[in-house]
C-alpha cells in the first residue's frame, strides 16, 4: 500500500499542553509573551507530530492512493477517531462515495485499520477503481485526542521542554553552552514512534 498523498486539512486547535501549563513550566508570571508562547507551542506541535508520527491533538486529515489494497487500509499519524468518508473513481471514470455499511474501521489498533465488511452476510471488497487515474482513492478522517489530559505524561513533557528550548533559544544559533536538549526529547519521544506506514 503507498500513499501518494498525504495532508492535514483542518489542524489542530488546540496544543497538547496549555498556555497556563506551559507559562508554569517556564516559570512565566506574566502574559506579554502569551501569544508567543502560542506560536511556539503551535510549532512544537508540529515536529513532535513529524517526529513521532502521531496526531496529538484532533484534525483532520486527507490521504490520497492510486487504488485499494489487497488487504487492509492502514490509517497514518493514530489515533485514528473516525472516518468522514471514502471516496474513488470508478472504472467509469466517475467519483463514487463507498458507503460506511461496507466498510469496518478498527479504531483500537495502531496504526487504525480499514477493511470490507460483512453487509447481508456477504463479506464486501474494496470497489474497482479506474488504473489510469491517480490519486483515484480519497479517504478524509478524524485523527488525535479530544482532550489535553489523553495525552501520554511522557509526550506533554516532551512537548513543554521543546517550547521551553524555543522560548530560552530564539536565534538559529547561539554562543551559549547548549545541553543535550535533543537527545532529551529523543529519549522522552523514542518509546512513542510510530513506524511510517506508507
Amino acid at each position: 500500500m503507498s500513499y501518494r498523498s498525504f495532508q492535514i486539512t483542518t489542524d489542530p486547535t488546540v496544543a497538547p499542553v496549555t498556555t497556563t501549563d506551559l507559562k508554569t513550566h517556564l516559570r512565566i508570571t506574566h502574559s506579554s509573551d502569551d501569544t508567543l508562547i502560542g506560536d511556539y507551542a503551535t510549532a512544537a506541535q508540529d515536529v513532535m507530530q513529524r517526529l513521532l508520527r502521531r496526531s496529538l491533538m484532533v484534525q483532520t486529515i486527507t490521504i490520497k492512493m492510486d487504488n485499494f489494497p489487497s488487504e487492509a487500509i492502514e490509517l497514518p499519524r493514530p489515533p485514528a477517531l473516525s472516518v468522514t468518508s471514502i471516496q474513488y473513481v470508478d472504472t467509469d471514470g466517475d467519483t463514487q462515495t463507498w458507503a460506511s455499511a461496507n466498510y469496518d474501521v478498527d479504531i483500537s489498533s495502531e496504526p487504525a485499520r480499514i477493511t470490507p465488511a460483512y453487509n447481508s452476510e456477504v463479506l464486501q471488497d474494496f470497489p474497482d477503481v479506474r488504473t489510469d487515474t491517480p490519486n483515484s482513492v480519497t479517504i478524509v478522517y478524524q485523527a488525535g485526542h479530544s482532550a489535553v489530559g489523553d495525552v501520554n505524561d511522557t509526550i506533554r513533557l516532551a512537548f513543554k521542554l521543546l517550547v521551553g528550548h524555543y522560548y530560552e533559544n530564539r536565534e538559529a544559533t547561539s554562543f551559549a553552552k547548549l545541553n543535550d536538549l535533543p537527545l532529551g526529547l529523543q529519549m522522552l519521544m523514542a518509546a512513542y514512534e510510530m513506524p511510517e506506514v506508507f
